[in-house]
């Protein structure tokens, strides 16, 4: 190795160092033979092998064959040992030197400075000590097996690193000697590991402990070089192999873990994330150990935009740092924001890597204008598209941060059967230290109160053989009352009836609905869908009737107070106007039959309507904050209906 150690002086290296190697590897190894078969032919053999030296009465055998004297061979031995020494002395001063040169250890600066005549003076001073220290211990047999285990392990890293280098076929590795083969590299590692254990395995096990620690503090500590890092290649190679052969398509309801798309605004001056809530919630579903992808769309042109790009991505960077999420980050620029949102939907991840889950936030400046809930409706209805599930936090600002600890109750109102991902999003929220002290309670919903305590008991079969610790609570609610959920139901009867068949229930306890027991016929609903909106003064009005209600009386007629201002503004009340007004009147009393056994709770789960066809946005956000009016850290979730849990492990 001393050609390597001595690269820096040599005028071409990669034409020196194989062939001044060779020609010491052939020289020595002639000289020993010669050595063997000389003293094999000039001694007798019985001689030869009193390992005691007896017969030659204490005396060296190879200096009774010295001419013209025996201290020649003593003088010798001194002058190659010696000579050794001096060699590893010039040696390891430079080694070390290069090492501090390439910047892998910063602790190692100081070493980096050498004299005009380029010689490394304090590189030299500090082996000087390193060597006194070792001589002073004057028994030196002692440490000679250490000293030969981190000599292997050099020999090792060598052949490991050239085995690496050629598994992975790195482009930037092309080894101008003709007959390499990462084989002899194989083998020489493979010998080094042999030799180290069989001199002594404790001083292997020592030196392969010291190895390890010292790549570690390099890859933490050390600056990336142009040389690249091994194990990162060897990373690359096995995510690329993954990837590769992860298949595309539905994952199987065992393996199905939320793989997350959180979509996040930063503020209009690049310095932080509005409501870093959302990321903070995010944070706290890595129990399901799944794909973490935070992104943003800025408004403008690529080109005109770099510099904002790079800053936004360095503050989300730093804000998953501090979340310690560990993810990626996407900046997208599109000239229309809804158009990047879809590209962001479509395209997020790689190959089957890819997000099953959207999460953002519920725009609370929807009022102002159009714009803020077209754009939300039409996320929505891409996320739906693209098959993926939806989380909408509402009121953002009251969800806690990754420090605090909440202690109360987390309430699941199970109105449409979504595949379960309101309950697994749920179990793995309480897997949180943040929300681990809060009780999981689950209403579900009934249409007949004689079928309350069959229903009762299925979701507590169901929610016992998910393994999950939650009380179960039954609502009753009529046809009229969730409405809005029904052409979604019909849509998933499908999955409806594989959970029942899980249950094992019987045909007359199937007849009952565990979800919402909602009959097929909603031809009533999806009549009215077809509607026109019309007149926001009214749905305005509405909401302030509901929210200004300070009496509290529930079987106020809200229909009546619209048709009233209708009449005061002399707006002719259309078949329009009366469904929305029967809609809001709905979610009211949905709203109702919540706060009755929510009111307290420190966090609920609601099912996301679906927003219906065009022209619908402004009366889909008034009919949803009316559903929520009055609760306290609102997730509402838009499920694929596809099952995501399942009571087989």
């Amino acid at each position: 190795m001393q050609g390597s150690n001595r690269s820096g002086n040599l005028r071409d290296a990669s034409r020196s160092i194989p062939v001044g190697t060779l020609a010491a590897q052939i020289i020595t190894s002639i000289a020993y033979l010669l050595g063997v078969l000389c003293f094999g032919a000039s001694m007798n053999g019985m001689f030869l092998r009193d390992k005691f030296g007896a017969g030659a009465y204490g005396r060296l055998a190879a200096a009774e064959l010295a001419v013209p004297h025996p201290m020649v061979i003593v003088i010798g031995s001194f002058i190659a040992s010696a000579g050794a020494g001096m060699q590893c002395l010039t040696g390891a001063p430079r080694l070390l030197q290069a090492i501090a040169l390439d910047g892998v250890i910063p602790m190692l600066h100081y070493f980096q400075k050498s004299t005009k005549r380029g010689e490394p003076l304090r590189a030299i001073f500090v082996s000087i000590a390193i060597c006194e220290l070792f001589i002073l211990i004057a028994f030196l047999e002692s440490i000679t097996a250490l000293i030969s285990q981190f000599f292997l392990m050099c020999y090792l890293s060598v052949n490991a690193a050239c085995v690496l280098q050629s598994v992975l076929k790195a482009p930037s590795w092309r080894p101008r000697f003709r007959f390499y083969h990462w084989s002899l590299s194989m083998f020489g590692a493979a010998l080094c590991v042999a030799v180290m254990f069989m001199s002594h395995w404790i001083f292997a096990c020592v030196a392969i402990i010291i190895g390890m620690i010292a790549y570690k503090y390099i890859e933490y500590r050390g600056a990336e070089k142009e040389w690249g890092d091994g194990i990162r290649g060897l990373r690359l190679a096995a995510a690329s192999y993954a990837l590769t052969n992860l298949e595309e398509g539905p994952v199987h309801t065992k393996n199905w873990r939320p793989q997350l798309l959180v979509l996040c605004t930063v503020s209009s001056d690049r310095t932080s994330i509005e409501n870093e809530q959302i990321v903070a919630f995010a944070s706290q579903l890595k129990a399901g150990k799944g794909l973490t992808v935070l992104a943003s769309v800025l408004n403008g042109k690529f080109l005109n935009m770099l510099a904002e790009v790079a800053a936004t991505k360095m503050i989300m960077k730093e804000v998953c740092r501090r979340m310690k999420i560990r993810g990626f980050c996407e900046v997208l620029v599109a000239g229309d924001v809804t158009e990047g949102m879809s590209a962001l939907v479509q395209t997020s991840g790689l190959g089957g890597l890819k997000h099953n889950t959207v999460i953002m936030s519920w725009p609370q400046k929807w009022r102002n204008g159009n714009f803020e809930a077209v754009k939300f409706v039409e996320t929505i209805r891409l996320t739906t598209a693209a098959k993926s599930a939806l989380v909408v936090i509402k009121d953002v600002q009251q969800f806690p941060s990754n420090k605090e600890k909440i202690v109360g109750c987390m309430d699941v109102w199970w109105i449409l059967h979504d595949g379960g991902i309101m309950i697994l999003l749920a179990f793995l929220l309480r897997q949180n230290r943040v929300w681990r002290n809060t009780k999981l309670r689950i209403f579900t919903v009934c249409q007949s109160e004689e079928d309350l305590d069959k229903v009762r008991e299925s979701m507590k079969t169901f929610i016992y053989h998910l393994r999950m610790d939650a009380t179960v609570d039954v609502v009753c609610l009529t046809k009229y009352d969730i409405s809005e959920y029904a052409h979604e139901l019909t849509l998933k009867r499908e999955q409806r009836q594989k959970m029942l068949d899980q249950l094992g229930l019987t045909d007359r306890q199937k007849d009952i609905d565990v979800d919402n027991a909602i009959s097929n016929s909603t031809s009533g609903v999806q009549s009215g869908a077809e509607l026109p909106v019309q007149n926001r003064t009214n749905l305005l009005a509405l909401d302030n009737l509901f929210k200004n209600d300070k009496t509290n009386e529930r079987n106020e007629a809200v229909s009546n107070a619209a048709a009233e201002q209708c009449e005061e503004e002399k707006l002719p009340i259309t078949s329009a106007q009366t469904y929305n007004i029967r809609c809001l009147q709905r979610a009211k009393k949905l709203n109702e039959a919540i706060q009755s056994r929510s009111r307290e709770s420190d966090l609920i789960f609601l099912n996301l309507p679906d927003p219906g066809r065009n022209g619908y946005e402004k009366f889909y956000m008034e009919y949803i904050e009316v559903m929520t009016t009055g609760l306290n850290r609102v997730v509402l979730i838009k499920g694929t209906g596809s099952e995501v849990v399942t009571i087989f492990s």
